[in-house]
């Protein structure tokens, strides 16, 4: 009787100890994880949340783009990432250990509906990706307006890890490119565990740090579930199998041998591991020699170095037991190695190409911010005509006139072109210093990337001032040139305008200063 009354009672708390979890929302961090907890919910499910602020990604060191901030409803306690202008990101974080089953996946967010993509790949740390999958969220009227600075749970997809043997672990990244993208929360994610799939789940989900939440509509239901599965299944016929055909399976990918690229850095990585490693020159590598080999290509991948995983690297390889490789048996490692090698390469250039945009940027902001208080008092009132020449399709109302290019924060606009030019007759010659545009109030797409600003001399114009890489990241923003010291005469101005879409161009207005009198 004693035993079971101290079985029964220790029940009992354990049932009171469950409740309490789900009433408080409680998080468990699962052991061996770097950011993965148990979320109990108040409806007695066990979630899987992950805290995106734990991984790292580009942007994150940047502290201009990406700012640690405090909110109000943080799920985690801690403070979250808030995205403060940027052109292209990409936010990324690891569920780890995933028991097998389904799971509905939101995206803990807020601020901005920026509508990204959502992307999953199975992860397996060595930075080999088996497959990923993209979804596009789903365009629904997210009241983030009203609920500034909180995070709001909104489902992105439904992952099926039903046929996965034992644990999984998935990456999550959110991406953007090209467009920008201001003022965004994000947290991490929640997965939600689903039994059946007959019901449509809700597109919100609330725990207890969201009561605040405003104009929310909880009982949403998704519109259309997204299943993705990103890992390759098992037991395919690469004979048979179209997908795989051309193709080499290697431990945790399958490359391309008709990559050409990649056949031509694995005979260029071949001829130097052999000219730096084969120290007896047999034409093989030793246990040694191939440790030495394997400890060099991890380091050009930032690998960790792994004694004992060397060591099994090497007897997989050994496939006559005879204590010696040749180039043949280290393929299907030294091929997966390449291919990081390139795609890392890639990702390098993409990031130097991202930051030399973004050192661009900053320097057209500052050149436009000193030429400004320069001449701050010396904003020349325009008084003359304008005429466009363009194969677009000018707006018939007076709102976008080209007229509105000589009043202050006016907006000119034109549509289904990239390409016009502005010619600004004065009424009488005008002595200017500084000229410049302003970009509108809206639709970023359709500014400037292109500008050649001339002068009239005589019959002919002469170009004075020209830009090929125009940026702007606000709205109403200037653009300013200063082609010399000595200021310039004319009673005409050619401006040649030229935008990276061909939706069409748009300005809020022609700028001229001189030195104030």
């Amino acid at each position: 009787m004693f035993y079971e009354s101290n079985a029964n009672q220790a029940g009992l708390d354990r049932d009171k100890e469950f409740e309490d979890k789900c009433a408080n929302n409680s998080l468990d961090i699962i052991k061996g994880t770097k950011g993965t907890f148990r979320l109990y919910t108040q409806e007695g499910i066990i979630c899987l949340a992950t805290a995106g602020a734990g991984f790292k990604w580009e942007y994150q060191q940047q502290s201009q783009f990406w700012i640690l901030t405090q909110i109000n409803n943080t799920l985690f306690g801690k403070k979250v990432y808030k995205c403060v202008n940027v052109w292209w990101f990409a936010p990324r974080w690891i569920v780890e250990k995933i028991p097998p089953g389904v799971y509905h996946v939101y995206i803990r967010q807020g601020n901005s509906n920026v509508d990204p993509m959502c992307q999953f790949s199975h992860y397996k740390g060595v930075g080999f990706e088996e497959q990923f999958i993209d979804v596009s969220l789903q365009k629904c009227q997210i009241p983030f307006r009203q609920n500034q600075n909180r995070l709001i749970n909104t489902y992105a997809a439904t992952l099926d890890l039903s046929q996965a043997e034992g644990l999984t672990d998935i990456e999550i990244q959110l991406f953007r490119k090209d467009i920008q993208v201001y003022n965004y929360l994000v947290e991490g994610s929640i997965l939600v565990p689903v039994e059946s799939l007959e019901q449509p789940p809700n597109f919100y989900l609330k725990l207890k740090a969201d009561v605040d939440l405003i104009d929310m509509d909880w009982n949403l239901k998704v519109k259309d579930i997204k299943i993705v599965s990103p890992i390759i299944q098992q037991g395919n016929n690469e004979e048979t199998d179209p997908d795989r055909q051309g193709t080499t399976k290697l431990d945790d990918i399958y490359a391309q041998e008709s990559d050409q690229y990649l056949v031509e850095r694995l005979k260029s990585t071949y001829t130097q591991i052999w000219d730096k490693y084969d120290i007896n020159r047999n034409g093989y590598l030793d246990k040694s020699e191939f440790r030495s080999c394997l400890i060099y290509l991890f380091e050009t991948i930032k690998y960790p170095i792994d004694d004992y995983k060397i060591d099994q690297y090497f007897k997989k390889s050994d496939t006559y037991q005879s204590g010696q490789l040749t180039k043949q048996q280290i393929h299907w490692l030294l091929e997966q190695i390449v291919a990081i090698q390139v795609k890392q390469e890639e990702q390098k250039k993409k990031q130097e190409k991202i930051q030399k945009q973004e050192e661009e940027l900053q320097a057209q902001n500052d050149n436009a911010k000193k030429l400004q208080e320069e001449f701050e008092n010396g904003k020349i009132a325009i008084q003359g005509t304008l005429i466009v020449k363009s194969k677009g399709k000018s707006l018939p109302d007076n709102e976008h006139a080209v007229e509105n290019l000589i009043k202050s924060e006016g907006k000119w606009r034109i549509e289904e072109c990239d390409q016009a030019i502005i010619i600004l007759n004065f009424e009488e010659e005008i002595e200017f210093m500084v000229i410049g545009i302003k970009s509108a109030d809206d639709c970023p797409k359709m500014d400037p990337e292109m500008i050649e600003i001339s002068i009239q001399k005589g019959d002919s114009y002469e170009v004075v001032a020209s830009k090929d890489n125009l940026q702007f990241d606000e709205r109403f923003q200037n653009r300013l040139f200063k082609p010399n010291e000595l200021g310039l005469k004319t009673k005409s101005i050619k401006i040649d305008l030229q935008s990276v879409s061909n939706e069409g161009l748009q300005l809020s207005e022609i700028l001229l200063f001189n030195k104030a009198t």
